[in-house]
């Protein structure tokens, strides 16, 4: 597991996090704030629907609510990696969308086999803290 805190545009007006990493978006009225972000969930193949994964987002949401206080947890994900897909989408995570209602993206780079490469990504993200009391909104 890789987490770590990301600068991400946050919407003033409706705490919505949103991301952007190109050219179009340096002009937008929202205001960069850190946040939470999962990095990567890496379980093994041969141990895969096995609940590791759920258990590990489980800890990741655990940190940022409890220790780091925070009310929102992001989670970049390639558009065709299905099987995180699913996993965040059981874990009660949505698509940030931008102003015009389509599917947050940004561009994320990524080593593999030692090569940088910029991919787009969806910006995933999960409420974990409730506004009024700062409770698990999961725990009711």
């Amino acid at each position: 597991v890789e987490m770590g805190m990301s600068l991400c545009p946050v919407d003033a007006n409706n705490t919505s996090t949103t991301a952007y990493d190109d050219e179009i978006n340096k002009s937008s009225k929202e205001v960069m704030s850190p946040s939470p972000l999962i990095g990567v969930i890496c379980v093994s193949p041969t141990h895969q629907k096995e609940g590791i994964g759920t258990k590990l987002l489980n800890k990741c949401e655990e940190v940022a609510r409890d220790i780091w206080k925070e009310e929102f947890i992001c989670v970049d994900v390639e558009p065709n990696n299905t099987p995180a897909l699913s996993l965040f989408e059981m874990g009660g995570y949505v698509e940030s969308l931008h102003g015009e209602g389509g599917v947050l993206m940004r561009n994320t780079t990524i080593l593999r086999r030692r090569r940088a490469e910029i991919k787009p990504h969806y910006l995933l993200r999960k409420r974990i803290r409730d506004d009024d009391d700062g409770c698990d909104p999961n725990d009711r």
